[in-house]
């Protein structure tokens, strides 16, 4: 058996896996999210500011404390599409290694999608080859296979902050996603399996789940119907109203209508009656990937 650890760092998140991996089998031991918002301002400007690679530092520098309780082999740190897009984003890299001894890996847009179609995939059975949609906060992923090819991933910068920012119209948006669409769509995609805080998120509500349950998120299909439905909801909210709604984090209430605007756009330009929702995301990625490395020595 052996113990490892995740770290993603998020346009709004910041998350923290702990899991041991034994007979092929990844279960976890410890997970923590905190909101940090490092992407806040991404849809106007082009850096971090200050306060948000503080709160961001700050909850890594807790996740340093809480390892202590949980030796691990390996640990990975990475940054996504926030830090990806920053002008600067060495000063953010230099600011964790001086406050908490971390290297943070800023990751491209394929490896994270790669990242995230490894954890659906090791998450969910009997999936055939889906596509593997991840919306985040600053960027939106795909993954699939292609027969005689291999995988192929896309990652396009709007995301659900990203996206609530620039206030882009539907045509807009459209015309932002439609050269990958237009490429998954030519494959004839049957499966369709969505990861990250958007989904998840909606699964909850849906459920109407006053406490979050991992279990009753992962592998739960969301029809269109009921995306599209949430969409009409959650839009005629106010923000305070949407702080309410059970199954909805209130950090993420402001955001939470970009995110389905997206995932609305994706099925329908795809024509699918849903997806699956997996909870088993780039963390499960990431320890999949270290366990490989070091098991291979």
């Amino acid at each position: 058996m052996a113990r490892y650890a995740a770290v993603d760092i998020g346009t709004n998140s910041a998350r923290l896996l702990i899991g041991t991996i034994e007979l092929d089998q990844l279960k976890v031991e410890h997970f923590s999210l905190n909101t940090t918002r490092l992407g806040e301002g991404i849809g106007t400007q082009s850096v971090l500011r200050r306060e948000a690679i503080q709160r961001t530092v700050t909850a890594l520098r807790g996740y340093r404390e809480l390892l202590k309780q949980y030796p691990v082999a390996g640990i990975r740190v990475v940054a996504t599409s926030a830090a990806r897009g920053a002008a600067n984003a060495a000063e953010f890299v230099q600011t964790v290694w001086k406050q908490t001894g971390w290297r943070v890996e800023i990751i491209s847009g394929k490896e994270e999608a790669e990242l995230s179609y490894l954890g659906a995939c090791r998450g969910l059975k009997n999936l055939g080859q889906p596509v593997v949609l991840d919306i985040g906060g600053g960027s939106t992923e795909f993954t699939w296979v292609v027969p005689g090819t291999g995988i192929v991933s896309r990652s396009i910068e709007i995301g659900a902050v990203r996206l609530m920012e620039r206030s882009l119209t539907a045509d807009e948006l459209r015309e932002v996603l439609a050269p990958v669409l237009a490429e998954i769509k030519a494959g004839r995609p049957q499966c369709l399996v969505g990861v990250g805080g958007t989904v998840t998120t909606l699964a909850a509500i849906e459920q109407k789940l006053e406490c979050y349950d991992p279990e009753r998120v992962h592998g739960y299909y969301l029809t269109r119907v009921v995306v599209d439905k949430l969409l009409t909801t959650l839009s005629a909210m106010k923000l305070e109203e949407r702080r309410q709604v059970v199954g909805l984090q209130p950090a993420r209430a402001d955001i939470i209508v970009a995110g389905v605007t997206i995932l609305s756009t994706i099925l329908a330009e795809l024509g699918l009656d849903g997806l699956v929702v997996s909870e088993s995301d780039i963390l499960q990625g990431i320890i999949w990937r270290l366990h490989e490395k070091m098991t291979r020595g």
